[in-house]
């Protein structure tokens, strides 16, 4: 591409970022931009699903973690995202403090 267009991974960090720092409703843009540019990598989708959770939208959210336990080799990531689905499937929000928390230091 031009040398001044912004690649999927611009938009993955602002979409992160943006997510776990308050403004998740505000890079949903970047978010869908990532997505619309790679959509069959897992960890855009993962970010996508991250910002969708922290927005409210838990159920949309749902789909794109299971999108990603399906594309990730990450033991650990995998059965993180899994942990979260099964919250959002009993009702819950797993976006506690302390995973927003954890998050940002990945």
């Amino acid at each position: 591409g031009l040398p001044n267009q912004i690649s999927e991974w611009d938009w993955y960090h602002l979409c992160w970022d943006g997510s776990l720092y308050n403004a998740a409703e505000q890079v949903m843009f970047a978010c869908e931009n990532a997505v619309d540019m790679q959509p069959q990598v897992g960890t855009l989708v993962d970010s996508r699903g991250v910002a969708l959770a922290l927005a409210g939208e838990l159920d949309e959210a749902k789909h794109d973690f299971q999108a990603f336990v399906n594309w990730t080799s990450d033991a650990d990531k995998k059965a993180q995202r899994q942990g979260w689905i099964n919250s959002i499937e009993r009702g819950e929000d797993p976006f506690t403090s302390e995973v927003v928390a954890a998050l940002r230091l990945e």
